[in-house]
């Protein structure tokens, strides 16, 4: 049996939550953006991940939404002054990551 640390159980919560995402991009893209195919592109998709996860955002669509226009704009987004602070204006109470990725967990699981 492996025992796992809790940073390194929420970590391989996180890269799962990155890998559906980037199989949802990939899938609904048609294949025009492939990030388990290109390096950068799931450097990206891991980017959007700890963001989402960091403010709090949900539901798993959304989450999608904005891995995928992470991807398009090369990263862009994440520094986009007008996204973050409707992000800010929108995260008034921040759950931890922990519950985040533990909820996402349960329900992917369903």
């Amino acid at each position: 049996m492996i025992v796992l640390s809790d940073e390194q159980a929420e970590r391989l919560l996180e890269q799962q939550l990155a890998a559906a995402l980037a199989d949802e991009i990939d899938n609904a893209s048609d294949g025009k953006l492939s990030p388990h195919r290109v390096a950068a592109q799931y450097r990206h998709v891991e980017d959007a991940t700890a963001f989402v996860l960091q403010h709090g955002i949900e539901p798993f669509r959304v989450q999608r939404h904005i891995a995928a226009v992470t991807v398009e704009t090369g990263g862009g987004l994440l520094t986009n002054e007008r996204f973050l602070d409707q992000v800010e204006g929108l995260s008034l109470a921040r759950p931890a990551r922990w519950h985040e990725l533990m909820v996402w967990r349960a329900v992917s699981k369903t």
